[in-house]
């Protein structure tokens, strides 16, 4: 899946058997707009639901992935 530069975290082209769901949780204080949708494969969807996974936006257009355990996708630089 790629994402169109113009507009980050808008997916382009075809993801089959995704399910569309916000990035940052509305709960969490997301934004329910366009910016703030992805789809999800439905394993990663539900892991983001019920854990306390948490998927940030990047200024790239990618997500960064931070897990409880202190897994992070993509940590800052010492």
């Amino acid at each position: 899946m790629t994402r169109s530069n113009a507009a980050p975290f808008v997916p382009v082209g075809i993801v089959t058997g995704a399910e569309v769901d916000h990035v940052i949780e509305r709960q969490h204080g997301g934004p329910t707009n366009v910016g703030n949708l992805a789809p999800f494969k439905p394993r990663l969807h539900r892991m983001k639901t019920v854990t306390r996974i948490r998927l940030d936006p990047k200024p790239d257009g990618g997500i960064r992935v931070r897990t409880p355990t202190g897994y992070d996708s993509d940590p800052p630089p010492f």
